[in-house]
């Protein structure tokens, strides 16, 4: 996550999955403050209150910002990982071949816990 401008702050949320889009909020909100500055690049982290998830199951991690007050007018950016996909461009001989684009981003991100 990086912060770009307004109160520097946003929440982090857990949700579960339903048909590919986030469902029931499973965990959070948690605030987390004091985001990298832009250009800069760095990690939130936040600490949610224990909860069971299931290995292999597809789970969302949600950025937000409260409606109104402290954290309303926050905006940033979330980090992402490119895919890079080969595109083949027909300039002729001596330009033609493979170049190399980046798509299909990712939203950058990991959540980690323990096993009871």
């Amino acid at each position: 996550m990086g912060y770009l401008s307004g109160a520097n702050q946003v929440n982090l949320n857990i949700y579960g999955d339903t048909g590919g889009v986030p469902g029931i909020l499973l965990a959070g909100p948690v605030t987390v403050t004091n985001l990298p500055t832009y250009p800069r690049w760095g990690f939130a982290v936040a600490d949610f209150t224990p909860v069971a998830l299931t290995a292999g199951t597809q789970y969302w991690v949600v950025a937000d910002t409260p409606l109104s007050g402290t954290g309303s007018d926050f905006f940033g950016w979330w980090s992402s990982v490119d895919k890079t996909i080969l595109m083949a461009w027909d300039l002729g001989v001596m330009y033609g071949g493979w170049e190399e684009i980046n798509a299909d981003s990712l939203a950058a991100g990991e959540v980690l816990g323990t096993i009871p």
